[in-house]
């Protein structure tokens, strides 16, 4: 399956495709975000109506956001599409798999072991415990799974998912910002 849209000819005669790409957070210079980011800025390109759910870092970023009450009526068709960044329990995520009719696709990141967190921070480490718990859930509600990398989609192989339907799609990043920053040069120099 591809994301491609209507030849020139018929694209006045179908409405726009709707996609919603979600994540729990949105943070600068983190890669699920830059992923995310890059993503929606893609599925723009290719003339797609599409929101972010939910973030008020997306707000400050002018980017198209939408509420997880409005999904449901938004991508109500069944070409419409739903992407979930996963690397952490959401349960709101989990909620919309359940109830949407559209096109469910997982953008699976891996989850961090939450034994990283154990001393750390408490609520990464259940977010982390938890949404490993989640990932045969999450496996069943799935229309297609998404991963970084063969390495990440063998989670999903092992809760059974039809590997038809997988496939591997490197993340979007911002590594090109990093040669056009002023300290470069200075990096470089170390």
């Amino acid at each position: 399956m591809t994301l491609s849209r209507p030849s020139p000819s018929t694209a006045s005669l179908e409405p726009a495709l709707r996609a919603v790409v979600c994540v729990p957070s949105l943070s600068p210079h983190d890669a699920v975000s830059n992923d995310v980011l890059g993503m929606y800025e893609a599925l723009h390109k290719r003339s797609f109506d599409v929101r972010l759910l939910p973030s008020d870092h997306a707000l400050a970023l002018g980017l198209n956001v939408i509420g997880p009450e409005d999904v449901p009526n938004f991508l109500s068709r069944k070409q419409d599409i739903f992407i979930y960044h996963y690397a952490v329990h959401w349960p709101l995520a989990e909620n919309l798999l359940q109830q949407l009719k559209c096109r469910r696709i997982i953008k699976y990141h891996n989850i961090t072991p939450a034994e990283f967190f154990i001393d750390i921070d408490k609520a990464h480490y259940e977010a982390c415990h938890i949404g490993r718990q989640s990932l045969p859930r999450i496996a069943k509600l799935a229309d297609e799974v998404w991963g970084d990398s063969d390495y990440n989609l063998r989670e999903f192989i092992d809760q059974g998912f039809p590997i038809d339907r997988m496939r591997t799609i490197a993340p979007f990043h911002q590594t090109g910002q990093l040669r056009s920053e002023e300290h470069t040069s200075e990096l470089q120099s170390h």
